[in-house]
């Protein structure tokens, strides 16, 4: 396989598969966000302080 022939063929890929990617990756950019707002709401609310 030659260096264009690679080209072509990534190029190929990146056409029908590109956007399931990048739509997979904004999912799991969604659910790393989702999991750090929870762990900072978790921190937040433990600073908490007794009223009386």
């Amino acid at each position: 396989m030659t260096h264009l022939q690679a080209e072509m063929l990534l190029d190929l890929i990146g056409e029908r598969l590109g956007a399931a990617f990048y739509n997979r990756a904004l999912y799991d950019a969604q659910a790393l966000l989702t999991a750090r707002l929870e762990a900072l709401s978790e921190t937040v609310l433990e600073l908490e302080r007794p009223v009386r």
